[in-house]
This record gives structure tokens, C-alpha cells and sequence, in this order.
């Protein structure tokens, strides 16, 4: 699934664990509750998206963009976060939280 384009799909409840979404368009996708543990989202575009309660342990997410994203309940324990663009106020968040291995 490299590169597609996934902008403004309903992708809720999927479970895409392991998949290789790099470089995927996110954008303004709906992706509540979907599995998306070890998935390879290197450099995918999420801005705007709704990732209400999905599951990132583990994914890699280098230099994802997240801003804008809806990240209530995100489970982003052990993703790789380095370079991923958020929010500010979420960025902070994360950082004092450690999830960026600084």
C-alpha cells in the first residue's frame, strides 16, 4: 500500500497491522479504533485524520504529519515518532512523555 491514497476514507475498526503505508495520503481519513500496530506510516500524511482510539504501538511513524489529527486515545506505546509533526501542544506532550527516544 505504499504511497495510496487513502484521503478522506472511512477506515474505522481495520485492522492493518504490519502494513507498509509509507508515503500513504491520510488526510482527513477516518481511522477510529483501526490496528494499525507496526505499520511501516514513514512519512504519511495524516493531517486531519480521525485516529480516535486506534492502536500505533509500535509503528514506525518517522516524519508522519499528524497535525491536525484527532489523537484522543492513541495508544503510541514503542512507535517511532522521530521527525513526525504535531500539534504543538500534542508535540510537547509527547516529548515530556518520552515517545520521541529522546
Amino acid at each position: 500500500m505504499k504511497g495510496r491514497n487513502f484521503k478522506e476514507q472511512d477506515l474505522s475498526g481495520q485492522n492493518l497491522s504490519r502494513e507498509i503505508l509509507k508515503r500513504a495520503d491520510l488526510r482527513k481519513a477516518t481511522l477510529c479504533g483501526t490496528n494499525l500496530s507496526r505499520a511501516n506510516l514513514r512519512r504519511a500524511n495524516l493531517r486531519g485524520a480521525n485516529l480516535r482510539g486506534a492502536i500505533l504501538r509500535g509503528a514506525r511513524c518517522q516524519k508522519a504529519d499528524f497535525r491536525g489529527a484527532k489523537l484522543e486515545g492513541v495508544d503510541f506505546a514503542k512507535a517511532r515518532l522521530q521527525g513526525a509533526r504535531f500539534d504543538s501542544a500534542v508535540e510537547k506532550w509527547l516529548r515530556e512523555n518520552g515517545f520521541f527516544g529522546e
